[in-house]
């Protein structure tokens, strides 16, 4: 897996770089005024259209895997990513460090364990989510993607890898939005 060259910035640009293709729907998650989740699942062709038009809202989240109807395991279509977020927020000697610190960190970390490099860096505003995208897999992968899932996440827990964040419906922030307990814009981590 290799480092992505293009320069992610927008929301748009995350979808069509996360979901390019495949089968099933791309759940968007967000909180509404009284922090209540609201769920859409979307058809990948129409991913682009809509994010744009999420650019710059507050509290947007994305699906890293696709679904037949709503975002649960029993309604997994393929999976085409693995993941993990790292809470450094919560690890006393990471909290002064900046994204791009943990981000490095992070790669020391897979290097020494002989792991591969994520294709995508997120700051979320007070974490940094790794993604490793892969070719779409259909749901009889789930037992060997969630054995990855538990690999990454032994190896990057010394950074504050959020073990709530190991199942396949998970929601990662969506770039171009913003956090709303940081105070800040979700970003791509561009090649360092």
């Amino acid at each position: 897996m290799q480092q992505l060259a293009l320069k992610i910035v927008k929301p748009d640009q995350h979808v069509s770089v996360l979901h390019t293709r495949g089968v099933g729907k791309v759940t968007i998650a967000r909180k509404d005024g009284q922090k209540k989740w609201v769920q859409n699942s979307y058809n990948v062709e129409h991913l682009p259209a809509i994010t744009r038009m999420l650019e710059g809202q507050s509290e947007v989240f994305i699906s890293q895997n696709r679904f037949y109807g709503r975002r649960l395991i029993t309604q997994l279509a393929e999976l085409d990513a693995l993941f993990t977020d790292l809470d450094y927020y919560r690890v006393e000697q990471y909290r002064q460090h900046n994204p791009y610190q943990i981000y490095g960190l992070a790669r020391e970390l897979l290097g020494d364990a002989n792991l591969p490099m994520p294709n995508l860096a997120i700051s979320t505003g007070r974490g940094v989510a790794l993604i490793w995208l892969h070719h779409p897999v259909p749901r009889q992968a789930l037992p060997r993607w969630t054995a990855c899932q538990q690999q990454l996440y032994d190896v990057l827990q010394p950074l504050g890898a959020d073990r709530q964040a190991l199942d396949a419906a998970r929601v990662l922030r969506l770039v171009g939005t913003t956090n709303d307990k940081a105070q800040s814009t979700v970003c791509a981590l561009n090649p360092v």
